[in-house]
């Protein structure tokens, strides 16, 4: 299983939240991560960008997998 670190956008590219989760393939991350940003969004409407990275053990070196967008 990988680690992946989801983090919330709205259109001016401010942040709006994150989350951490485990998904054992990065296709499984991307659908996983799609379905986080819709519940996101519908909470609260601002969100419409996600960009999902991979989550490694230095931070600064993490591999963004995607960015979506609602």
């Amino acid at each position: 299983m990988a680690e992946f670190h989801i983090e919330f956008k709205d259109a001016a590219g401010n942040k709006r939240g994150s989350k951490n989760y485990s998904e054992p393939t990065d296709t499984d991350a991307l659908t996983r991560g799609r379905t986080l940003l819709t519940s996101a969004h519908r909470t609260d409407k601002r969100i419409v960008i996600a960009t999902i990275s991979r989550r490694i053990l230095f931070p600064s070196r993490a591999k963004e997998i995607a960015d979506l967008k609602v």
